[in-house]
Parts: C-alpha cells; sequence; structure tokens
C-alpha cells in the first residue's frame, strides 16, 4: 500500500492536534477507575447521601468477580459508543470538506488511506482499553480483593477486539455515506444489538 507509513503517522499527529488522542484516553481511564470505586463505596455513598434512612437497603458486599463484570459490562456499552463517534465522521467528513480528494491526489493508495485511519484509530483504542483494564485490576485488587488476572486479561482482549469490530464496521459506512451522522447512525443500529444483549455476562 503505497504511503501508508506516511499516512499512519499523519492520522497519529492528527490525534494529538485535536487532542482525540487525550479525550479517548481519559473517558477509558475514567471508567476503568470508577468501577471498582463505585462498587467498594457505593454504601457509604447511600448511607451519606441520606437514601436508606427510613428504609436500611441491604446491599451484598462487593466482590471481585463484580467488579470484572461490571467493567465488562460497562465498556462493552461506552465502548461502543466511543468507537462510533470517533470513526463516523473519518472518511465522510474529509469528504465533505474535499480533504479526501486532495490527499488521494497525491501518490497514495486508497487502501492506505482507509488502513492509516483505522490502524491509528484500532491503537488508539487498543493501547486505551488496555490502560483501563489495568487500572481497574489495580483499583480493586486495592479496594475490594484479589482475583485471577489470566480470565479478567482474556476478556478484555476479546471485548477490544469487538471495539476493533466496531471501528471496522463504522469506518465502512464512513467511507459508503457523505454525512457522518448517517454513518454513525447505521453503525449504531447494526452494533447495538451486539453490544446491548439480553443476558450480557460481562
Amino acid at each position: 500500500m503505497n504511503g501508508l507509513k506516511v499516512l499512519f503517522k499523519k492520522e497519529l499527529r492528527e490525534q494529538l492536534k485535536t487532542y482525540k488522542m487525550l479525550i479517548v484516553g481519559i473517558a477509558f481511564v475514567f471508567f476503568g477507575i470508577s468501577t471498582p470505586l463505585l462498587l467498594a463505596y457505593l454504601p457509604q455513598i447511600i448511607e451519606f447521601s441520606g437514601q436508606g434512612a427510613d428504609m436500611p437497603i441491604n446491599m451484598p458486599d462487593p466482590t471481585p468477580l463484580m467488579s470484572m463484570q461490571e467493567f465488562g459490562q460497562t465498556m462493552l456499552q461506552v465502548g461502543v459508543l466511543i468507537c462510533i463517534l470517533i470513526t463516523m465522521g473519518t472518511i465522510s467528513g474529509e469528504k465533505e470538506k474535499g480533504t479526501a480528494m486532495l490527499t488521494l491526489s497525491k501518490p497514495v493508495s486508497r487502501g492506505a488511506f482507509v488502513m492509516s485511519k483505522y490502524l491509528a484509530l484500532g491503537m488508539l483504542v487498543f493501547v486505551s482499553m488496555l490502560l483501563s483494564a489495568g487500572l481497574c485490576y489495580a483499583y480493586t485488587l486495592m479496594l475490594i480483593g484479589d482475583f485471577a488476572f489470566i480470565p479478567f486479561l482474556g476478556s478484555t482482549l476479546l471485548l477490544t477486539l469487538f471495539l476493533l469490530l466496531c471501528l471496522a464496521v463504522t469506518l465502512f459506512f464512513s467511507s459508503f455515506f457523505k454525512s457522518s451522522l448517517a454513518a454513525g447512525g447505521t453503525a449504531l443500529v447494526l452494533l447495538i444489538a451486539k453490544a446491548w444483549p439480553p443476558n450480557c455476562p460481562g
């Protein structure tokens, strides 16, 4: 693919310039940390708010398994939305502005043009997801208790693969439609059944 390396570096610079890399990273980190924090301190939060004063609320003690399941469910839902939002205008937006034609007028292939965007976004999601999972694991160890790392890593990698699929699907529709909203909406409709199954094991 002609120009893949150059276009890939260009996409990374664009992520830094538009703060996309920072925003996505912060979003993933927030949900990775907040999951064990909420589980560990939810009884104190309810007690402090006074909601359980009239009718005591009996809540089970949080377990590491609960933290892992909540993290999986949260990232499955939020991660899909993030992937769609950061991808839906990737190609359609450039077509609207005319920058896509300008790029393709140079000695680069269409395959390199599309692949560079997918690789840059995929790397962003992959690194952010692993960082989020690592922080979730660390905070769970500190606040709730120990649990097996390998199964958690395996489920995280499977979830990451699904998010990479979401990127690919949204990128396809972004290249197909001229409107970013149409691309994102179509991808959301297609993926929502997979992202929110009736009985998600987390």
